[in-house]
């Protein structure tokens, strides 16, 4: 290592890209509800009965909790993305230390 670079410029190790991953899991489970759902008549038949029934109270209602599902999935998102970085100055610290 050059003595004239400073220690914390050296290569850290690749970061987990947590975001991917928890949008990932929520996808693939949405998308696996889809084809659970649409793969049987019968559960296809009470999907469409229940969706033409839905008031329009009940349809916002659902609207506000499937965008509340996708803002916890964002918050969960960013408290990870801050934990991370908040390790990654931990050992930054640690190391110049040494």
């Amino acid at each position: 290592m050059d003595p004239a670079q400073p220690a914390s410029t050296a290569p850290s190790a690749p970061r987990t890209r947590w975001a991917g991953i928890l949008w990932g899991l929520a996808l693939a489970g949405i998308a696996a509800f889809a084809l659970w759902l649409l793969t049987d008549a019968d559960r296809q038949g009470a999907a469409t009965e229940w969706l033409l029934t839905l008031s329009p109270a009940a349809a916002v209602a659902y609207s506000v909790l499937v965008l509340g599902a996708f803002a916890l999935i964002a918050g969960l998102v960013g408290l990870v993305r801050r934990a991370q970085r908040a390790g990654e100055r931990r050992r930054a610290a640690s190391a110049s230390l040494v």
